[in-house]
């Protein structure tokens, strides 16, 4: 059986839920008896806490049930009964085919990772103001609706006509599957796995940001550039600002160096204050952080380090805020066109209210970059680490 690597930059927590989730799927039937905490901590040489925080995940995708007293216990897949039960309760949902005119919005994550998300914050208001030109109004759902025992039941208390579904990958395929049948939905990540349902979806491309911000980071001279970003292993978004980052090395003639990079799943101020400590000793000259909320915590980290941007360090951060721009200095961001990205959400769901499909089952809108002042030349770079010219520039 896989063991934890130390060495894996992803959390030894995400490592073992990715582990006991596949053994789940491919090697266990339902009711079987999972090992006890104490012989996980032995088998993988991990914490209580991080057998801990990993059964709590499984328990929430809804794959595994813990009894006091008795150990943890295999469910059956959502695709048999319990899924027949989600497809009977979310039926008389819908009212006899009655509109109640309200639209969930399904945050899969607990609030504590958005209310200080510039992104999410400034899409919670666009999309509610936005509602109201198609006639509709928004129900925001919060991650405990994610829960297959608790997900139908929510549904029907709220009488939602249809479902914009954030961060996909966070919801276990069958139930995804269960309710695109009984609900239209668009989502907000095209998928990243076969098992997953095919549905319509809408981003921001997510390629074009990073190569925004990398283009400017080479023209000004940089070579070691870091990396701040989500897991790219769970979600399309994260993969995708990735391949680009690599991808604007490979152009550059400039090697992939995977010490300048952590992804993290737990995309909270704090943590990114602690990865980005972290990054800070490989002594690049520059960091993108992939994320608003990473933007933050790159910030704090690079003040407790005693360095200043851009002068030791230059700095792009992603989803742009007017916080952003009132900072000393402001951050130069990629800009996500988060007005847009709702109308876009609104329609393709609206359509499919009203006609049953999308136009067009895809649609990816384009970022910019919002150059301020948190970009220079480098100045402390080896010379080993620099070409004479400077950085190539990526196009």
């Amino acid at each position: 059986m896989k063991s934890i690597d130390k060495t894996n930059l992803l959390p030894a927590y995400h490592q073992l839920t990715t582990i006991l989730r596949k053994e789940i799927r491919e090697n266990r039937r339902p009711g079987d008896l999972l090992p006890s905490q104490n012989e996980m901590m032995k088998q993988y040489g991990v914490s209580y806490g991080t057998v801990m925080r990993s059964l709590m995940e499984l328990q929430q995708e809804g794959l595994i049930s813990r009894e006091r007293g008795r150990g943890t216990f295999v469910n059956p897949p959502t695709t048999d009964a319990t899924q027949k039960k989600i497809a009977t309760d979310l039926k008389e949902a819908r009212w006899n085919g009655k509109r109640t005119g309200v639209i969930g919005a399904l945050l899969t994550r607990p609030w504590e990772h958005y209310d200080s998300d510039p992104f999410f914050q400034e899409m919670i208001y666009d999309l509610t103001r936005a509602a109201s030109g198609f006639e509709l109004s928004i129900q925001w759902l919060s991650s405990d609706t994610v829960k297959p025992s608790r997900l139908a039941r929510f549904l029907m208390d709220r009488r939602v006509d249809g479902l914009i579904v954030f961060n996909r990958s966070e919801l276990a395929p069958e139930t995804l599957s269960t309710i695109a049948r009984q609900l239209p939905m668009v989502v907000t990540e095209e998928r990243q796995r076969a098992d997953e349902p095919e549905l319509p979806w809408v981003e921001v491309d997510g390629h074009e940001g990073i190569r925004l911000a990398m283009r400017a980071l080479l023209d000004a001279g940089h070579r070691k550039i870091a990396l701040l970003n989500g897991d790219s292993g769970r979600h399309a978004t994260f993969a995708k600002r990735l391949e680009a980052y690599k991808q604007s090395l490979k152009e550059a003639s400039i090697a992939y160096r995977g010490e300048l990079v952590i992804e993290t799943e737990d995309l909270l101020v704090k943590t990114a204050n602690q990865l980005t400590s972290r990054l800070l000793k490989k002594k690049p000259t520059a960091l993108i952080a992939a994320n608003g909320r990473l933007t933050l915590g790159a910030l704090q980290a690079i003040r407790a380090a005693g360095l200043t941007v851009p002068k030791d360090i230059s700095l792009v951060g992603y989803d742009d805020s007017p916080l952003f721009s009132l900072l000393e200095p402001a951050i130069t961001m990629v800009q996500q066109p988060v007005r847009e990205f709702a109308q876009g959400l609104l329609a393709a769901l609206s359509q499919l209210l009203k006609t049953g499909k999308v136009e067009a089952n895809s649609t990816s809108l384009h970022p910019r970059l919002i150059l301020r002042q948190s970009i220079a030349a480098p100045s402390g770079e080896d010379d080993a680490e620099r070409s004479p010219q400077g950085a190539p520039r990526v196009r």
